[in-house]
C-alpha cells in the first residue's frame, strides 16, 4: 500500500507483471474515504496523478496504461472513468462523441489494442456496458455500403457491396468480413462468404461480392448481412455492417373487391378479378373460399370453393358469387373471398371484400 494507507487491492495485471490497484484509508469519524490508483513495478508503487481523492484503478495492459474510475461526490454522475497513459491523466468522457447521452462511469479493463470496456450510465441512472476504442484524431474509418439485387429466376447472381475509407492511408489496412442471416437464409437463398480485403497505400474503395441463389418461389423480399470484423493497419469502423436486399422477382397476386347492389329478387353475380402483376413462364395455382362477414351464406350469397390456375402467360382470372337479392330494407352487407395454397406467385393481396349494397326503401 502507499504510505500513510492503511489498506490496498489489486485490480489486474500484466504480462510484464505491473500490478494496478488502488490504495487509501476511510477516516473512522467522518467515514469518507481516500482512494488513490496505483501501478505497481518492480517492486515500486506509485500514485497515478488522478485529479480526485477517490480514485481506483481497473485495468492495465502490456504498454503500461491504465484505466479506472474516479469520484468527486455523491451521485451516479460524479463517476468518471479515465484513461492514465504516457503521464497523463484523461477523463475518458472527452472521448465521447457528444450527443450520446452516457456518462462513463467505471472503466474495468484494457486490452493491447488499446480497447476499453466499463459501464456508464443513462440520464435516468441505469447502467449501461461500452467498449470504447480510442481513435488518433484524423484515423481513417471504414464504411461498408447497403445495396440490393434482383434475385432472378435459376442460378446464381453477385451482388456487391462497397468497403470505403474515409481517407487514404500511407500503410496498407486489412479488414475481414463475413456473411450472417438476416431474413434470408445461407446455402438456400444465398451463398455464405467470409474474408479479407485489403485496401493498398492510396487505396479508399473495395468490393464485397455476395452470390444470390435464383428461385420460382414466390416470396416477400430478403435480406443478407454482411459484418466486418478485425482491422489490421491504422484504420477503424465506423459503420460497420452492410445490408444486403433480395428483391424477389415472381409475379405478384392480387385480388380486388367487388360493390354492387344486390336486386330486388332473384340472384346476381358478384364477378372477383384475381391478378398477377407481370406474366409467368410458368403455371401459377392458386385455391378460393368465399366466407361470412355481416352477409350470411345460404341467406345473402352462395358459398363457393374452386382453384384457378394461370396458363404460362396468362395475368387474369376471375370468381364469381352468387348474391341474392331481397325487399328487405337493411344495412350494406359484407362477404370476403380468400385466396390460399398459391404457388408460383407471391401473394400480394389475398382477401377482397364483396360489399353487398341494399338498394331497398
Amino acid at each position: 500500500m502507499l504510505p500513510g494507507d492503511e489498506d490496498s487491492a489489486a485490480a489486474a495485471i500484466n504480462a510484464l507483471g505491473q500490478i494496478a490497484g488502488s490504495s487509501g484509508r476511510t477516516d473512522p469519524v467522518t467515514y469518507v474515504a481516500t482512494y488513490r490508483a496505483f501501478v505497481h513495478d518492480a517492486g515500486v508503487m506509485t500514485a497515478l496523478p488522478v485529479p480526485s481523492s477517490e480514485s481506483y484503478a481497473g485495468g492495465i495492459n502490456d504498454a503500461g496504461v491504465v484505466v479506472g474510475t474516479m469520484r468527486a461526490g455523491a451521485g451516479f454522475s460524479n463517476f468518471h472513468a479515465w484513461i492514465y497513459a504516457d503521464g497523463v491523466v484523461t477523463d475518458l468522457n472527452s472521448l465521447v462523441p457528444s450527443g450520446s447521452g452516457l456518462q462513463l462511469a467505471y472503466a474495468a479493463g484494457i486490452n493491447n489494442a488499446g480497447q476499453i470496456v466499463g459501464t456508464a450510465f443513462d440520464a435516468q441512472g441505469r447502467y449501461h456496458a461500452f467498449l470504447l476504442t480510442p481513435v488518433a484524431p484524423g484515423t481513417p474509418v471504414l464504411n461498408i455500403a447497403d445495396a440490393t439485387v434482383t434475385e432472378g429466376h435459376t442460378g446464381t447472381r453477385a451482388a456487391s457491396l462497397t468497403v470505403s475509407l474515409s481517407a487514404a492511408s500511407s500503410q496498407p489496412v486489412t479488414v475481414s468480413y463475413a456473411t450472417s442471416n438476416g431474413s434470408a437464409a445461407a446455402g438456400t437463398d444465398y451463398q455464405s462468404a467470409s474474408g479479407t480485403v485489403t485496401f493498398s497505400a492510396g487505396e479508399t474503395a473495395k468490393t464485397i461480392s455476395v452470390l444470390v441463389t435464383g428461385d420460382r418461389t414466390g416470396e416477400p423480399n430478403e435480406t443478407v448481412l454482411i459484418n466486418l470484423g478485425q482491422v489490421e493497419g491504422a484504420a477503424t469502423i465506423a459503420d460497420g455492417q452492410g445490408i444486403l436486399t433480395i428483391v424477389d422477382d415472381e409475379p405478384r397476386l392480387s385480388i380486388a373487391d367487388v360493390s354492387k347492389k344486390e336486386g330486388n329478387s332473384g340472384t346476381s353475380l358478384f364477378v372477383f378479378t384475381v391478378s398477377l402483376s407481370s406474366a409467368s413462364p410458368v403455371a401459377v395455382t392458386a385455391s378460393f373460399a368465399t366466407a361470412d362477414g355481416s352477409a350470411k351464406a345460404l341467406e345473402d350469397y352462395d358459398a363457393g370453393t374452386g382453384a384457378l390456375a394461370f396458363s404460362p402467360g396468362e395475368t387474369t382470372k376471375t370468381i364469381s358469387v352468387v348474391v341474392r337479392g331481397d325487399r328487405k330494407l337493411e344495412l350494406n352487407e359484407v362477404f370476403r373471398v380468400n385466396l390460399s395454397d398459391v404457388a408460383g406467385a407471391f401473394v400480394a393481396r389475398s382477401q377482397a371484400s364483396g360489399v353487398v349494397l341494399n338498394d331497398d326503401r
